[in-house]
C-alpha cells in the first residue's frame, strides 16, 4: 500500500536502521577489560597514556566496571586500601599527606574502582 498523507509510513528494516556508534571510551574500556594493558591500550588506539587513563576514568563514571590494577601497582593498591580502608571518604585531598607518592587522580580511580567492583565487564 502506497503512503498517503493520512498514513503511517513503515519503520526501516532492521539493516537500515542507524546504529548509535559508542562513545571513544568504550573501546578503550573494551580492550582494558578484555586484559590488554595501558600501554597495548595506547599503541593498539594511537592514543596517549593519560588519555587512556582518562577513558578508564569516564567508563566508571558510566557504570562500567573498572579496575584499579589496570593503572595502579598492588603495592600502591596496598597503601590505599592500607589508608582508606572500607570506607568511602567525603574528600581526597586530606588523604594525600598519607600517601606521598599517590596522585589524586590515581585516588579516584581507586575509588571508582571500588564503586563498581563486582559488575560484569561485558559492557552490557
Amino acid at each position: 500500500m502506497a503512503d498517503t498523507p493520512d498514513s503511517v509510513p513503515s519503520p526501516p528494516a532492521p539493516s537500515s536502521r542507524k546504529q548509535c556508534p559508542r562513545p571513544t571510551h568504550f573501546s578503550t574500556w573494551r580492550l582494558l577489560s578484555a586484559g590488554f594493558s595501558a600501554e597495548e591500550c595506547a599503541a593498539i588506539r594511537g592514543l596517549d597514556a593519560g588519555t587512556i587513563f582518562d577513558h578508564a576514568m569516564r567508563a566508571a563514571e558510566v557504570g562500567l566496571a573498572v579496575r584499579a590494577e589496570w593503572f595502579l601497582s598492588p603495592a600502591v593498591i596496598a597503601q590505599l586500601h592500607r589508608v582508606i580502608g572500607n570506607t568511602q571518604p567525603d574528600r581526597i585531598r586530606p588523604l594525600l599527606a598519607q600517601l606521598p607518592s599517590v596522585r589524586y587522580e590515581d585516588v579516584q580511580f581507586y575509588l571508582k574502582s571500588r564503586l563498581t567492583e563486582g559488575r560484569s565487564c561485558d559492557g552490557e
